[in-house]
């Protein structure tokens, strides 16, 4: 007896699928990649553009600023040779060259009547107030490292009623003595403590003036009573004690620096 042919057996369907899934998955995947780069790239190019714009407009705009407002203070800033002599006020030639006004052009700011010469080497603005104590900013711009002293420097703090001619400037020996000077100088020379000590400095007329002090200035007085008179550094020593310009220490301490201690101590305490 025959036994009939059996059927040939079909392959699991889950198997088909599990072939065709990853065939599947493979085609679909350059589909996903290419949709995935053709949407996303060419948005994120155009976003970076937009914003770029903006920033190279004002990148190119800011140094044109800067430059403007550079000029515009550089204009505001510059100002003439006269107006620097006014704030100035006396002033010598060495300094007008370094303010670019040369000898020729310097010449005709004379000749023009826009500045005055007052000595040699020393000019002063046509406009330029003079005070009471003129003599010594001149003498002080004559003699830029000398100090006022003696019956200058009396004068000065207000201790005597005499008006000397001459200003008396002390320098240090070494120092050369101006050759000519209006107004005229009395030189006198001292060294060491005796020249450093006691100097205070005041702006006359925008000069910087160096003047002894009340007490060292007495003290000179003392010092140079033969050429001066003893009487006129007594007067001094009594305006100081009754105005109380100077304590006796003070006194005496400057006294000490000039060495004429012994000298002064017995008018000193009979003022006392």
């Amino acid at each position: 007896m025959t036994r009939p042919n059996p059927k040939p057996k079909s392959a699991p369907a889950s198997r088909n699928r599990a072939r065709t899934k990853p065939e599947a998955r493979s085609a679909l995947k350059p589909s996903l990649a290419s949709k995935g780069r053709s949407t996303t790239k060419p948005a994120a190019r155009s976003t970076t553009i937009a914003k770029a714009t903006p920033k190279s407009n004002a990148a190119a705009k800011s140094p044109a600023g800067a430059k403007t407002s550079s000029r515009s203070k550089a204009a505001v800033q510059v100002r003439s040779p006269i107006e620097a002599v006014l704030d100035r006020g006396i002033v010598r030639s060495r300094d007008l060259e370094a303010l670019g006004i040369g000898r020729p052009r310097l010449r005709e700011l004379v000749a023009s009547g826009a500045l005055q010469r007052l000595a040699r080497g020393v000019y002063i603005a046509a406009d330029h107030e003079l005070t009471e104590k003129h003599s010594l900013a001149v003498a002080a711009t004559l003699v830029p490292h000398g100090v006022v002293c003696l019956l200058s420097a009396l004068v000065f703090h207000g201790l005597t009623v005499q008006n000397p001619w001459e200003v008396w400037m002390a320098i240090d020996p070494w120092s050369r003595k101006p050759s000519q000077a209006v107004p005229p100088l009395r030189i006198v020379r001292f060294s060491g403590e005796a020249l450093a000590f006691g100097v205070e400095t005041h702006h006359i007329e925008g000069v910087a003036v160096k003047v002894y002090s009340v007490a060292k200035t007495v003290a000179d007085l003392f010092k140079y009573r033969n050429k001066i008179g003893l009487d006129v550094a007594i007067e001094a020593l009594r305006e100081t004690i009754g105005s109380r310009r100077a304590t006796p220490d003070e006194l005496l301490r400057a006294a000490k620096v000039c060495r004429v201690e012994h000298v002064m101590r017995p008018y000193l305490e009979a003022l006392l």
